[in-house]
């Protein structure tokens, strides 16, 4: 529910209700966000970075239960926060997180969750409004485009190279 909550719900979308879910084992604020997890020891389950914390917790379908990660980024993640899947090179099978709150941080996951290093900066700070996205066609295909908050910057991320490069300007921001 963000707003330093730890309370979830979980809706069904084959009734259009919600429920009450299980208790997050912190606080989440602005800056949360999650992604399903697809390699190492947590496959299957969803890694949730939590907003103005270094906290992170992965949440089991199965059980329907957060537990905490041992170890998280290595700066808070805030507004503008994402995270995503490296797919290739020397952090493949790893997750990175942009942090967000006008920051030109990172941090890259082990592959099992369990331990975070510094990472790459991005060439602008990454707000409110900030997100990524893979590209799936064209000449930057496979590369994470992202969007920058309040500005017409962009900037392409490589897997292979764990670099980061300028993109295209945007019309308007």
């Amino acid at each position: 529910h963000g707003a330093v909550h730890n309370a979830t719900s979980i809706y069904n979308p084959a009734d259009n209700t919600y429920a009450t879910g299980p208790v997050l084992p912190a606080t989440a604020s602005a800056g949360t966000n999650l992604i399903r997890v697809s390699t190492g020891a947590a496959s299957g389950k969803l890694l949730l970075m939590h907003g103005n914390s270094t906290t992170a917790s992965l949440y089991d379908d199965a059980t329907n239960t957060f537990t905490a990660v041992g170890s998280a980024a290595t700066s808070n993640t805030n507004n503008g926060a994402f995270t995503f899947l490296i797919t290739a090179g020397i952090n493949a099978g790893k997750y990175m997180v942009v942090h967000g709150n006008s920051s030109q941080s990172t941090s890259i996951s082990d592959a099992d969750l369990t331990n975070w290093s510094i990472g790459q900066i991005v060439p602008y700070t990454a707000g409110a409004g900030s997100h990524g996205f893979r590209l799936f066609a064209g000449p930057n295909a496979g590369k994470l485009l992202i969007l920058f908050n309040s500005t017409t910057t962009t900037a392409y991320y490589t897997d292979a190279s764990d670099s980061f490069a300028n993109g295209p300007t945007m019309a308007m921001s």
